[in-house]
């Protein structure tokens, strides 16, 4: 049977996680300054960090700025109770274990733990530019946002696109949401991936996103119905690069 129409069977959702300590951050509002000690853990080192203030939330939690390098360089994604389940744990250890250096790709690089070493979420580098979606998806907004760019400036673009997703699927990593809200802009050179999940080597389904970019045959079909194959991967990557350089 074809990759394109086989069917994914449900992930099991895994074990919600039920803390002894505290969840950092909880009931922070976002723009808030806080204070919060928490520990980053790589697996071979630990040190203690804090959270300085909260500058994103959403479904599965909140993103914070930390003090540690410059400029609060690196953020701290902090799971909702509800979203830390064992399984998400297991799949952030996973990521670690793989050697991710590439400017732009905001790849776990710590565990964040409590006070009673209680994985609550990650640290990650932090993502700058504007969204692809909010930009060069749309001509108006791209006249706004880069009212300089020509067409070789977004034919760069895609190709700067195109070689960081390579690089990451030469790794195993695919983007597990590849649309224009998770990709943002600085310049045709230089762009930041956000919200990258784990291919392992057996066939996964994702848990956000749209079968559209990936199989021709289920437009808008949810994509945790529809196995992931690399291939579907690579006609992602098509469709994705011919969405960007449509005729307008």
């Amino acid at each position: 049977m074809a990759a394109s129409s086989q069917h994914a069977q449900a992930i099991p959702p895994g074990k919600q996680v039920i803390l002894q300590g505290s969840l950092p951050g909880e009931g922070t509002l976002k723009g808030q300054t806080v204070s919060i000690k928490v520990v980053a853990d790589d697996g071979t080192h630990r040190r203690h960090i804090r959270l300085t203030k909260k500058i994103g939330e959403g479904g599965e939690g909140s993103v914070f700025e930390t003090d540690l390098a410059t400029k609060s360089s690196y953020v701290a994604k902090i799971y909702s109770r509800r979203k830390l389940v064992d399984t998400k744990i297991d799949k952030i250890k996973l990521m670690l274990t793989k050697s991710i250096g590439l400017a732009g790709v905001c790849f776990p690089v710590a565990l964040i733990k409590n006070e009673q070493s209680e994985t609550v979420g990650f640290l990650m580098p932090r993502a700058n530019g504007v969204e692809l979606g909010k930009s060069v998806f749309m001509p108006k907004l791209l006249q706004l946002k880069f009212p300089s760019w020509t067409r070789r400036d977004t034919i760069q673009l895609c190709i700067t696109i195109l070689e960081k997703i390579k690089y990451l699927n030469e790794r195993g990593i695919i983007l597990g949401d590849i649309n224009g809200q998770n990709i943002l802009i600085v310049s045709p050179t230089e762009v930041f991936f956000r919200r990258l999940r784990q291919l392992s080597n057996r066939q996964v389904s994702l848990p956000r996103g749209y079968a559209a970019l990936y199989c021709s045959r289920s437009p808008r079909q949810r994509l945790q119905h529809v196995l992931t194959y690399a291939g579907h991967g690579k006609l992602c990557h098509r469709n994705f690069a011919f969405h960007d350089h449509a005729p307008r």
